[in-house]
């Protein structure tokens, strides 16, 4: 499973309401199970939206809460078929081999 900017897949997401399509990348997405995110519009910015900038540091420097017990996100406890087993999510496995810090909902 590849996760892959929903612009690039064509769907109109990008701040100014329009769509980045890549024959390049959905070329080499071929025959690929793709899940397409869009961080800004996942987090409620809206389209069209303000241009986003980074300020005053990187994305490395930016810590990610996540919701505990999901699977895509929990960080100690995930629901596995049904049964909250320990384990982590899907986000918080590939944020976690990057090395970044993530921060469970519940840890605060």
């Amino acid at each position: 499973m590849v996760l892959v900017s929903a612009c690039l897949l064509g769907e109109a997401c990008r701040y100014d309401g329009r769509a980045q399509r890549s024959e390049r990348v959905l070329a080499a997405l071929e025959g690929k199970s793709v899940v397409p995110i869009c961080p800004e519009a996942a987090a409620g910015m809206g389209i069209p939206r303000p241009p986003v900038d980074l300020s005053g540091g990187t994305g490395v420097d930016v810590w990610a809460l996540l919701k505990e017990k999901s699977p895509s996100c929990g960080s100690q406890r995930v629901y596995d078929t049904g049964v909250l087993r320990p384990g982590e999510g899907i986000t918080t496995a590939l944020l976690r081999a990057d090395g970044r810090t993530v921060v469970s909902d519940e840890d605060l």
